[in-house]
């Protein structure tokens, strides 16, 4: 910075002819209304209206553009700040970078960004899917289900295997609920599915699809009648096309927040945006159950009947989740609004099983979660088995050997998923015991990861955690970690829930079953010894 008279400024940098890539060093002067470059055999007398400056950016350097495609750069920004005031330009940025630099100001807008940012998800979405959803006429929904029953047809249904009897039967037994709603006419039709099993599914022109498997499974035809009282619930919401439309407004608002479609590759942004759907999927079922217990109701058939049905199905998908895919089926479509009977919902609804003389909406909807369900699940149905993770460099540490850290936490990600499978509900971890780095994984590794339930007690469940690392040219296999994960369930006001009992099948399971219960016994002791000692 110049010791010159406050009219004149002094600034030194780098000068940039234009013509060529060269740069040399040069001093911009100003005094008297006149900018004066000097830089060495070249030497610009100039107006203030000549010159350009960038914006002021925190301290990185700043540029003068000059005409002819000349630049000036220079890292003195207060030196440049006081020229932009001798040209009265520039205010704005000024202005700009004082707000960025007040952090008062900066919390503020962190906090509003936020909330709106929260807001537009939790109420915008929902409220501008269903108004969008509303508005479209009844021809679209009729196109969207067409289409998705032939997606559907040609993936993974299958003509039914019922006889024309029992589909005829079962026809006029739905009659009575078969009327239109919002203005749509309702059908049945029946497929065979081995890959979905035991499901039915409503689609937004008002078909409902129901499979072989479920049929096969209701010991009653009630049972069915309250499944399809259920699905009508999301024919009358329309969730068929709100939920189209909720997936496609939150894509939209994620691409408009990150600036890149590519930003769905990041787990930062995909976990959110999964959350949300799942968020915005379990309003709609809610709000399908409240339905079914009304038309029911209406109808004079006892809601414990879909309570009993519930039931069944959490049994059967216990036993067939490895082999059938989970919620996001119907060949890829975002328009089929699935009814997957959960361990959750099913358990929710005890409460109207226990009572059945008496019943609120909200009690068939949110019920009683404390009280334990009475099955037990095989180890099968929740574990993970050799889930693959390729090693990239990032995941390398200082001695490029794979940091221990990502191993933990991807094992911690795929407990949670072993824990939510089996109890049905969300379920946090409590405590990662015995955790074991038998050798480092390296850099042409590939990662494989198995995980099941060992034991289960009241709410907490322990997940054992094995990791190998292979060889991705040689195939060789070694044992790097050994871990045990326990996790707590919990209901929706967050209070632990009880889960259902392991039922251990082959030696191995039996082996980790009864050696869960002496690790158990071993941290009850060992709180209980650091207990004493306060």
């Amino acid at each position: 910075m110049s010791t010159s008279p406050p009219s004149e400024v002094t600034i030194e940098g780098q000068f940039y002819s234009g013509n060529d890539s060269s740069r040399r060093g040069a001093v911009l002067r100003s005094a008297a209304g006149v900018i004066i470059v000097d830089a060495g055999d070249t030497r610009l007398r100039l107006a203030h209206d000549d010159v350009t400056i960038s914006p002021r950016i925190g301290n990185t350097p700043r540029y003068l553009h000059l005409p002819d495609d000349g630049v000036f750069e220079t890292e003195d920004n207060a030196a440049v700040d006081q020229l932009s005031r001798q040209s009265r330009r520039g205010r704005g940025n000024r202005l700009l970078h004082a707000l960025e630099n007040h952090l008062g100001l900066i919390l503020v807008a962190v906090v509003v960004t936020i909330a709106t940012t929260g807001a537009a998800f939790v109420w915008g979405v929902p409220w501008a899917a269903q108004a969008v959803a509303n508005a479209l006429p009844n021809s679209i929904a009729e196109q969207v289900g067409d289409s998705t029953l032939t997606t559907l047809d040609s993936t993974w249904l299958e003509p039914s295997s019922l006889s024309e009897e029992r589909q005829q039967a079962l026809q006029a037994h739905f009659e009575p609920f078969l009327t239109p709603v919002a203005g749509k006419d309702l059908r049945v039709i029946f497929r065979s599915s081995p890959a979905i099993g035991a499901n039915a599914m409503a689609l937004p022109d008002g078909t409902m699809i129901f499979t072989d498997d479920l049929v096969n499974l209701a010991e009653d035809d009630n049972e069915l009648t309250a499944i399809l009282a259920h699905e009508i619930g999301h024919v009358a919401h329309n969730h068929g096309m709100k939920g189209m439309v909720q997936s496609s407004l939150t894509f939209w608002l994620i691409v408009m927040m990150t600036g890149d479609l590519s930003a769905f590759s990041d787990a930062t942004v995909v976990v959110p945006a999964v959350m949300m759907s799942l968020s915005y999927s379990r309003d709609m079922e809610r709000e399908a159950d409240a339905y079914a217990l009304k038309a029911m109701t209406d109808h004079d058939l006892d809601p414990t009947h879909f309570v009993t049905i519930m039931e069944r199905l959490m049994a059967a998908h216990a036993r067939t989740v490895p082999q059938r895919p989970r919620k996001a089926l119907a060949g890829g479509t975002a328009f089929a609004t699935c009814c997957r009977a959960t361990r959750k919902r099913a358990s929710a609804s005890n409460a109207l099983n226990r009572r059945p003389d008496r019943y609120s909406s909200d009690t068939f909807i949110t019920g009683s979660t404390h009280d334990a369900i009475q099955t037990h699940q095989p180890v099968a149905a929740s574990a993970i088995d050799k889930h693959v993770y390729k090693v990239f460099p990032n995941d390398m540490n200082a001695h490029q050997t794979v940091f221990g850290g990502m191993i933990m936490a991807k094992c911690d990600r795929l407990a949670l998923v072993v824990a939510e499978r089996h109890s049905g509900h969300v379920c946090v971890t409590a405590a990662v015991d015995s955790i074991h780095f038998r050798a480092p994984a390296k850099g042409n590794d590939t990662l494989l990861f198995s995980l099941a339930l060992n034991r289960s007690w009241g709410s907490s469940m322990e997940i054992g955690a094995r990791v190998e690392a292979e060889n991705s040219y040689t195939g060789e296999s070694r044992h790097i970690l050994s871990a045990f994960f326990t996790f707590v369930a919990l209901d929706e006001n967050d209070n632990p829930v009880d889960v259902p009992a392991v039922e251990p099948e082959t030696d191995d399971e039996k082996r980790r079953f009864n050696n869960a219960e002496i690790r158990r016994e071993g941290r009850l002791e060992t709180r209980k010894k650091l207990s004493e000692r306060h």
